[in-house]
């Protein structure tokens, strides 16, 4: 294959992948559940307009173990932090 090829190819895949970005984008604007991704080391990747109304508020640049006092999630007690390693989307978390 010859370069010319290469950037052809390449370009197609670039269109490629921001067409099935556009269509996900789509899908997560329009859901009306909440939907909430957070990578390895707690930094928000994803956070749709549904989650940010349910919660009253959007991604934080803060790390897990501040997410309890910043979106106030507690223990049933209503004073103690919901523990980092047990949130949802907290490290250490498995289903």
């Amino acid at each position: 294959m010859g370069v010319p090829e290469d950037i052809t190819l390449r370009k197609h895949l670039e269109e490629e992948r921001r067409h099935q970005q556009d269509i996900l984008e789509s899908i997560l604007v329009s859901m009306a559940d909440g939907v909430v991704v957070a990578d390895e080391n707690g930094k928000f990747v994803l956070f749709n307009n549904s989650a940010e109304q349910m919660i009253g508020q959007g991604a934080t640049d803060t790390t897990p173990s501040q997410w309890a006092n910043h979106y106030g999630t507690y223990l049933p007690d209503g004073v103690t932090p919901y523990p980092a390693n047990e949130l949802p989307l907290g490290p250490g978390h498995a289903e």
